[in-house]
């Protein structure tokens, strides 16, 4: 963009030197006005999307890492509870051990 801004400034300073200099009736610069006018409001517009799209990009960024910080809360929080829950105490399916199992919950 930078490149193109020097372009652009470049055209624009030359445009209105030929315009300075172009003070003789018999040469018609009213194409090259026109064309100045129609660079200089494409330009405008371009600069303009360019500002709102970086002013978009920054706040995209900004949720990304709101995003990111809370992904990488809750992916610590699920990790400690599976670690939790695999270190429980294996429950019995039979019967028997189940008994067991309540009679020792009751005890504590």
């Amino acid at each position: 963009m930078l490149d193109q801004q020097q372009n652009y400034t470049h055209f624009i300073q030359q445009s209105q030197d030929i315009q300075a200099k172009s003070y003789s009736p018999l040469i018609n610069i009213q194409p090259i006005k026109e064309y100045t006018n129609e660079i200089e409001r494409d330009w405008n517009t371009l600069t303009e999307k360019l500002e709102r799209n970086e002013m978009a990009l920054e706040e995209t960024l900004h949720v990304t890492k709101q995003y990111n910080e809370k992904l990488e809360t809750v992916t610590k929080w699920t990790s400690e509870i599976l670690e939790q829950i695999n270190n429980l105490p294996v429950v019995g399916r039979q019967t028997e051990d189940i008994e067991k199992q309540k009679d020792q919950i009751q005890v504590n």
